[in-house]
């Protein structure tokens, strides 16, 4: 397992509304520095802080991940999770209990 890969993608809309994944601190780190001066808060310069420290050793992936998820809920770019539905909900019968 790569030391700056999160736990769980960040699944985030780029562009016009399209889902992306973020899987990594240097991932997350790209797209911070990408981002728009004007639109850069406190929770973008938390992320960024963050994701250096991670990068440099000094920090853990867990801690940019999180802080890098509180900055992409401010900026309003979280998307949904896409969930696989269960066998259930595919009008499946389960078989009758004996």
């Amino acid at each position: 397992m790569q030391q700056d890969r999160f736990e769980r993608p960040v699944r985030i809309w780029v562009g016009l509304s399209f889902p992306r994944e973020i899987e990594t601190v240097s991932e997350a780190y790209a797209f911070l520095v990408d981002w728009p001066e004007g639109k850069r808060n406190a929770a973008h310069a938390s992320a960024i802080h963050a994701c250096r420290a991670a990068l440099g050793r000094e920090g853990e992936a867990r801690t940019a991940q999180a802080a890098f998820m509180a900055f992409a809920r401010r900026a309003r770019i979280i998307a949904p999770v896409r969930r696989v539905p269960a066998r259930s909900s595919l009008g499946l019968r389960r078989p009758a209990p004996a």
